[in-house]
Protein backbone atom coordinates (compact mmCIF):
# COMPACT_ATOMS: atom_id res chain seq x y z
CA UNK A 1 0.00 0.00 0.00
CA UNK A 2 1.15 3.50 -0.56
CA UNK A 3 1.80 5.92 2.28
CA UNK A 4 -1.19 8.17 1.47
CA UNK A 5 -3.65 5.29 1.77
CA UNK A 6 -2.11 4.14 5.06
CA UNK A 7 -2.30 7.70 6.37
CA UNK A 8 -5.98 8.00 5.39
CA UNK A 9 -6.80 4.69 7.07
CA UNK A 10 -5.00 5.81 10.23
CA UNK A 11 -6.93 9.10 10.28
CA UNK A 12 -10.24 7.26 9.74
CA UNK A 13 -9.53 4.84 12.60
CA UNK A 14 -8.55 7.70 14.90
CA UNK A 15 -11.75 9.58 13.97
CA UNK A 16 -13.86 6.51 14.75
CA UNK A 17 -12.19 6.09 18.13
CA UNK A 18 -12.75 9.76 19.00
CA UNK A 19 -16.39 9.71 17.88
CA UNK A 20 -17.02 6.52 19.88
CA UNK A 21 -15.50 8.09 22.99
CA UNK A 22 -17.61 11.22 22.50
CA UNK A 23 -20.82 9.20 22.07
CA UNK A 24 -20.13 7.08 25.15
CA UNK A 25 -19.27 10.21 27.12
CA UNK A 26 -22.54 11.84 26.00
CA UNK A 27 -24.56 8.83 27.14
CA UNK A 28 -22.94 9.12 30.55
CA UNK A 29 -23.75 12.86 30.69
CA UNK A 30 -27.39 12.23 29.76
CA UNK A 31 -27.75 9.63 32.48
CA UNK A 32 -26.02 11.82 35.06
CA UNK A 33 -27.62 15.08 33.98
CA UNK A 34 -31.24 14.03 33.54
CA UNK A 35 -32.04 10.70 35.18
CA UNK A 36 -32.53 11.88 38.71
CA UNK A 37 -31.20 15.37 37.92
CA UNK A 38 -27.87 14.25 39.38
CA UNK A 39 -26.25 17.62 38.81
CA UNK A 40 -29.29 19.39 40.17
CA UNK A 41 -30.20 19.89 43.75
CA UNK A 42 -33.00 18.08 45.56
CA UNK A 43 -35.34 20.48 43.75
CA UNK A 44 -34.12 19.66 40.22
CA UNK A 45 -32.39 21.73 37.58
CA UNK A 46 -33.35 24.89 35.65
CA UNK A 47 -31.30 25.63 32.53
CA UNK A 48 -31.17 28.39 29.95
CA UNK A 49 -29.96 27.10 26.55
CA UNK A 50 -28.63 30.01 24.52
CA UNK A 51 -26.34 31.21 21.74
CA UNK A 52 -24.03 34.21 21.89
CA UNK A 53 -25.16 35.42 18.44
CA UNK A 54 -28.87 35.44 19.44
CA UNK A 55 -30.23 38.94 20.21
CA UNK A 56 -33.06 37.51 22.36
CA UNK A 57 -30.49 35.62 24.43
CA UNK A 58 -28.39 38.73 24.87
CA UNK A 59 -31.38 40.65 26.19
CA UNK A 60 -32.29 38.03 28.85
CA UNK A 61 -28.79 36.87 29.74
CA UNK A 62 -27.94 39.60 32.32
CA UNK A 63 -31.12 39.03 34.34
CA UNK A 64 -30.77 35.24 34.15
CA UNK A 65 -27.15 35.46 35.33
CA UNK A 66 -28.26 37.59 38.27
CA UNK A 67 -31.07 35.13 39.06
CA UNK A 68 -28.62 32.23 38.76
CA UNK A 69 -26.22 33.73 41.30
CA UNK A 70 -23.81 31.04 42.46
CA UNK A 71 -25.74 28.34 40.57
CA UNK A 72 -28.22 27.37 43.25
CA UNK A 73 -31.62 28.87 44.07
CA UNK A 74 -33.71 27.94 47.12
CA UNK A 75 -37.30 27.21 46.08
CA UNK A 76 -39.94 25.96 48.54
CA UNK A 77 -37.16 24.77 50.87
CA UNK A 78 -35.40 22.81 48.14
CA UNK A 79 -32.19 23.51 46.24
CA UNK A 80 -32.56 24.02 42.47
CA UNK A 81 -29.41 23.96 40.33
CA UNK A 82 -29.50 26.83 37.79
CA UNK A 83 -27.25 26.80 34.74
CA UNK A 84 -26.62 28.36 31.33
CA UNK A 85 -25.59 26.12 28.43
CA UNK A 86 -24.44 26.98 24.91
CA UNK A 87 -25.32 23.88 22.85
CA UNK A 88 -23.14 25.03 19.95
CA UNK A 89 -20.07 25.19 22.21
CA UNK A 90 -21.03 22.49 24.73
CA UNK A 91 -23.00 19.90 22.72
CA UNK A 92 -22.38 17.23 25.34
CA UNK A 93 -24.52 19.23 27.80
CA UNK A 94 -27.46 19.36 25.39
CA UNK A 95 -27.64 15.71 24.34
CA UNK A 96 -31.22 14.49 24.57
CA UNK A 97 -32.55 18.00 25.18
CA UNK A 98 -35.26 19.40 22.90
CA UNK A 99 -33.91 22.87 22.09
CA UNK A 100 -36.03 24.25 19.24
CA UNK A 101 -34.77 27.81 19.39
CA UNK A 102 -32.84 30.28 21.49
CA UNK A 103 -33.21 30.96 24.29
CA UNK A 104 -34.91 27.82 25.63
CA UNK A 105 -35.52 27.49 29.36
CA UNK A 106 -36.06 23.97 30.73
CA UNK A 107 -36.74 22.65 34.21
CA UNK A 108 -35.95 18.98 34.98
CA UNK A 109 -37.13 17.46 38.23
CA UNK A 110 -35.48 14.66 40.17
CA UNK A 111 -37.65 12.06 38.40
CA UNK A 112 -36.45 13.25 34.98
CA UNK A 113 -39.66 15.07 33.96
CA UNK A 114 -38.86 18.16 31.88
CA UNK A 115 -41.03 21.27 31.58
CA UNK A 116 -40.36 24.23 29.29
CA UNK A 117 -40.61 27.71 30.81
CA UNK A 118 -42.58 30.23 28.74
CA UNK A 119 -43.37 32.95 31.26
CA UNK A 120 -41.92 36.42 31.81
CA UNK A 121 -38.17 36.41 31.24
CA UNK A 122 -37.12 38.06 34.48
CA UNK A 123 -36.16 36.97 37.99
CA UNK A 124 -39.69 37.07 39.36
CA UNK A 125 -40.99 35.12 36.35
CA UNK A 126 -38.34 32.43 36.78
CA UNK A 127 -39.03 32.16 40.52
CA UNK A 128 -42.79 31.93 40.10
CA UNK A 129 -42.34 29.16 37.51
CA UNK A 130 -39.96 27.23 39.79
CA UNK A 131 -42.34 27.56 42.76
CA UNK A 132 -45.03 25.88 40.64
CA UNK A 133 -42.64 23.11 39.62
CA UNK A 134 -40.94 22.46 42.96
CA UNK A 135 -43.52 21.34 45.45
CA UNK A 136 -42.53 21.26 49.08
Amino acid sequence: MNNKLIGLIAVAVLALVLVSALILGNRKNVVQGFAGAAQGGDGGKFTMYYAEWCPHCQSVKPDFKEFMGDGTVNVNGKSVHVDMVQPEKEPEKAVGVDVKGYPTFLYSDAAGKTVEFSGPRNSSGYMEFLKQQVLS
